[in-house]
């Protein structure tokens, strides 16, 4: 399992926005090795238990979300758009999607 403490009132702390492997214990507590290797005991309510994969997806689309801001200057938000228009943006990125999934595939295939 792994968690990431809670900040309260935006108080910073040593852990800040990391994500640490931790143990439930029986007395409530979780069981952290921190950064520097040192074993700590912290009350489970102040740490969120995280999925690290869901935690990498959503980095990935606040990344990706940036990347849009700068390049068009809007987010998605924007209002100037039909529904098929939006549809059409859509199945466009799945067009290439489906092309760099078959680039995937044909290199894979070389390499057996």
């Amino acid at each position: 399992m792994k968690a990431k403490y809670i900040r309260d009132n935006g108080v910073d702390d040593l852990t800040q926005d990391s994500i640490y492997p931790v143990t439930a214990t029986e007395n409530g507590c979780l069981e952290i090795i921190d950064d520097t290797g040192i074993k700590c005991w912290f009350v489970s309510e102040k740490f969120e238990i995280v999925d690290t994969v869901v935690e990498s997806v959503v980095h990935k689309y606040k990344s990706r979300s940036k990347v849009g801001i700068d390049k068009y200057g809007t987010t998605l938000d924007r209002d100037d758009l039909s529904v098929l228009e939006w549809l059409n943006h859509f199945q466009e990125e799945m067009l290439d999607g489906v092309l760099y999934i078959e680039k995937a595939m044909q290199e894979i295939r070389k390499q057996q």
